[in-house]
């Protein structure tokens, strides 16, 4: 708990109530290299912020084969809903691509204090930011050419760096062999030296 206290009090708003609320009504949760917290038709009320690991959204393409859509790295959150507003599913397995440690807390539970404490609204508001900024970076990979996407995924998410298989890399960046996986990944390492 105090590693999800001690990354929120960087922005300098978190009060001592705040603490107190986060550690009665959350609790932290281990989850192994492999492990789902929903499936694509599954839902979780409870909001989750990823305090070590690597988590990957995924979702059935039309041939039925699962698609990894986005990434939810380390000190970002994700939602077992569409948002915590929301009741229905997103429609969006999360799975975790490496051993993980989670923060969890029940969307009720979340609302309430947002409601109560100005400075978790606050601190929640942040952390949206932070979320809008992450989706640009997967809604841009698809609009660049095939070859820059790894270097442009690397550049922006330091932190996922060999942390993906090649599967997961080709079906994150779009690549349908690995060949192009390779050729990437020359060109990052050439553009680097």
């Amino acid at each position: 708990m105090d590693r999800l206290t001690e990354y929120l009090n960087k922005y300098g708003l978190l009060s001592g109530d705040v603490k107190v609320y986060l550690h009665r009504h959350g609790r932290l949760k281990n989850y192994s290299k492999g492990e789902y917290f929903v499936t694509q038709y599954d839902i979780q009320h409870s909001w989750c912020f990823l305090l070590e690991g690597l988590a990957g959204y995924q979702t059935l393409d039309n041939k039925g084969g699962i698609r990894l859509e986005r990434l939810c790295p380390a000190n970002h959150y994700f939602v077992g809903t569409k948002h915590i507003y929301s009741k229905s599913t997103n429609r969006t397995a999360i799975q975790f691509l490496q051993a993980s440690v989670v923060y969890i807390i029940s969307n009720e539970d979340l609302k309430k204090g947002i409601r109560k404490y100005k400075n978790l609204n606050e601190i929640y508001h942040i952390l949206k930011q932070h979320e809008l900024e992450l989706t640009k970076i997967f809604l841009r990979i698809p609009n660049l050419d095939r070859i820059e996407r790894l270097k442009y995924l690397y550049d922006q998410l330091p932190s996922v760096k060999e942390k993906l298989t090649v599967r997961e890399l080709c079906s994150l960046l779009g690549y349908t062999d690995d060949r192009q996986y390779y050729r990437a990944l020359d060109y990052y390492h050439n553009q680097r030296s």
